[in-house]
């Protein structure tokens, strides 16, 4: 007899399967995260102390949720007591204003250490593509030199120096390692940080054809947008959406680039494609 086990962030959906059994996993203890948080921020009891305790307050501030408890430790790892400081002030200060879920703004605060804006914006591309999806790190340097992150370097370096950033991102807890994969939380706070700039808006397109957006205003200030509509005869319209320097559309549902239908597609208004 088999027996299928589902995991899903949503509960709605064991009751749309006829689940016949429903777990709820429930966020971690007081004792349980800062076990976890020690783990990952590399810091023991003692060195807590001397950081009178701030790293306890940040753990608190996690609210028992495993990832974004993984993504913060991963933050400090061997950081001073100032840095420390500050980053509590930076979390603290995230909750005030913003009206986000912990995860969010623990990922905001990951997203703001990031060491440098090519990193940055590398993590922002991670999330065109659906969430859990394996990217390879290759796809991620073609798009970043079609961008013209590393207009500067030769083949190889460009090459190197994505990988340094993706290291950076892996050694973050930003994405996971193998292909370049994001949790589904990070990918969302990843949006929610894109859709918040002025120049980095991203608007991911799933379950809705490609000329829909068309109809969407947000378009027009978008940086990049990716479309992974599985139709079996797909189409596109004029996009008018000057800011646009990346278009991803997902071609692996229909086979072939030939199964295309490019007949209605002009490039008038995305003239900042590159």
């Amino acid at each position: 007899m088999w027996k299928i086990l589902i995991t899903t962030p949503q509960k709605r959906v064991c009751p749309s399967m006829d689940c016949q059994k429903q777990i709820d996993l429930e966020l971690l203890s007081e004792d349980e995260s800062w076990n976890l948080f020690q783990k990952f921020a590399r810091i023991d009891d003692e060195r807590s102390k001397e950081l009178h305790n701030v790293p306890r307050k940040i753990c608190k501030e996690c609210k028992g949720l495993p990832i974004a408890i993984k993504i913060v430790g991963s933050l400090f790892k061997q950081r001073k007591e100032i840095e420390w400081q500050q980053a509590y002030t930076e979390l603290i200060a995230s909750k005030a204003s913003d009206d986000e879920d912990n995860a969010t703004l623990c990922t905001k605060l990951s997203y703001d250490h990031l060491p440098t804006q090519n990193a940055k914006q590398i993590f922002l591309l991670c999330a065109l593509f659906p969430a859990e999806k394996h990217t390879p790190t290759e796809d991620l340097v073609r798009y970043a030199v079609g961008l013209g992150e590393t207009e500067k370097l030769s083949l190889k370096s460009m090459r190197s120096s994505i990988s340094a950033v993706i290291k950076d991102l892996l050694d973050s807890c930003l994405v996971t390692r193998g292909s370049v994969k994001m949790h589904n939380t990070v990918r969302d706070a990843a949006l929610w940080i894109a859709n918040r700039s002025d120049n980095c808006k991203i608007l991911v397109n799933v379950d809705k054809p490609l000329s829909t957006l068309a109809e969407d205003n947000r378009i027009r200030d978008c940086f990049a947008v990716s479309s992974w509509w599985f139709n079996e005869n797909p189409s596109f319209c004029q996009l008018h959406a000057p800011n646009l320097k990346m278009l991803l559309i997902n071609i692996s549902a229909h086979g072939s680039l030939n199964s295309l239908d490019l007949s209605t597609l002009t490039f008038e208004g995305m003239q900042g494609l590159q």
